[in-house]
């Protein structure tokens, strides 16, 4: 890849950092009543004619990158072989199942947060895990 792809992708990556910090910080602000994520999927539903393709790609951009993001640094970890996942299939099952249950477990946190962000209030995921109590 070029560098200009390379500055582009960075640029790209930082705007998303920064939207989701914004969205983290807004989850928790008196101010923000109705949440400010919660408007653009209101905004994609109010406007019929394009409302599924924008209400799609609303929920899918943050949700592909906070996933991505998270994923990749779980995926990253290499502690004395204990961690790590290696190509090739070499990796030996302990390190797969342990890998899978650090995976299971961090897709219920980010499933949770994004419900949040998305001010759902009700859903058949929290009728399996209850509902979201703020400490």
């Amino acid at each position: 890849m070029t560098p200009v792809c390379y500055t582009l992708l960075t640029l790209v990556f930082f705007l998303l950092s920064l939207v989701t910090i914004f969205f983290q910080v807004s989850l928790y602000l008196s101010w923000d009543d109705i949440g400010v994520y919660q408007t653009w999927t209101d905004y994609s539903h109010k406007n019929q004619s394009e409302s599924f393709f924008v209400a799609n790609l609303i929920c899918i951009v943050p949700l592909a990158y906070i996933c991505t993001s998270s994923y990749f640094g779980l995926f990253k970890i290499k502690v004395h072989s204990f961690y790590a996942l290696h190509s090739n299939q070499q990796t030996d099952p302990p390190c797969l199942v342990f890998s899978g249950m650090l995976l299971m477990r961090l897709a219920i946190a980010v499933a949770y947060n994004f419900l949040e962000l998305s001010r759902v209030k009700q859903c058949a995921f929290f009728e399996v895990m209850g509902p979201l109590v703020k400490i």
